[in-house]
């Protein structure tokens, strides 16, 4: 019986002298971000990011920042607070709004890290197979 491969949801990382979670998106958010990502021709996100329009930029922008949170210990509790909130408008880290540097690594790290997951070795496996299958093409390897 074969067990059903288990994706990486988040990954933890630290630097401004804080924790951050990253959480990938949803798949709606991640292949229409990814479709754009491809679209621009860039092959880094720093590029990608730079080359869209102000709209484009800040929905992206939006999108990444309400899948970040800064980790802190609350009482021996590790407790995710939002980056940004729901709302697209407010942030819910303190200092953030003011850290231009930051709200900008933040966005980078997780364009990155959200379409790396189109580029591992099973995805594009996937992608040939499916291509040459049911459209009668080959793929681009």
């Amino acid at each position: 019986m074969s067990e059903a491969i288990k994706r990486e949801t988040s990954k933890d990382l630290e630097f401004s002298g804080k924790r951050w979670r990253l959480k990938k998106f949803d798949a709606l958010t991640g292949s229409n971000i990814f479709r754009k990502f491809i679209a621009s021709k860039s092959n880094e996100p720093q590029q990608f990011l730079a080359s869209l329009s102000d709209e484009d930029f800040k929905s992206i922008q939006v999108a990444c920042l309400q899948s970040c949170f800064e980790l802190k210990n609350v009482d021996g509790m590790e407790v995710a607070i939002p980056v940004m909130l729901p709302d697209g408008a407010r942030f819910g880290v303190e200092g953030v709004s003011e850290d231009q540097g930051l709200v900008f690594m933040l966005t980078t790290m997780q364009v990155a890290y959200n379409i790396s997951g189109f580029f591992d070795e099973s995805a594009l496996k996937d992608y040939k197979k499916v291509t040459e299958e049911f459209l009668g093409v080959n793929a681009p390897t």
